[in-house]
């Protein structure tokens, strides 16, 4: 199966999506499936060393053009995996909450932070509890 995991991080930004992202895409290639990471490009460092899955460092900010991008680069995949964290996309960005729209395969989301407002996730222990 072609797997495309859509993701806002990716290594060598540190983060947890960075690593469940890199994490799952070692997994699924693991098992055989054909993985392709879409993701920023602060991410092409990570070409650089040896993995089983490719990485399209194609969005620069998440906005249109980028929306745009993944469409192009998600269209022969069999499903696409969206890795949703707000803050990792650009605090509430529209274009990323339409790309279930834009792709041409099936999408399916992972929630990750679920908490409401979460409109400032990277105030780590400044969040009341």
């Amino acid at each position: 199966m072609k797997i495309g995991l859509l993701s806002g991080e990716f290594p060598p930004q540190l983060g947890g999506i960075a690593d469940f992202t890199r994490i799952l895409a070692t997994e699924l290639a693991g098992r055989g499936h054909s993985v392709r990471v879409i993701t920023t490009q602060n991410a092409q460092a990570a070409q650089h060393f040896s993995a089983p899955y490719t990485v399209h460092p194609i969005a620069r900010h998440w906005g249109w053009l980028d929306l745009w991008r993944m469409r192009q680069c998600t269209a022969d995949l069999d499903i696409v995996n969206l890795q949703y964290q707000a803050a990792a996309f650009g605090a509430m960005r529209l274009p990323i909450h339409l790309a279930p729209n834009w792709v041409r395969p099936p999408l399916v989301v992972t929630f990750h932070d679920l908490r409401v407002p979460y409109l400032f996730p990277k105030a780590g222990g400044l969040r009341a509890q």
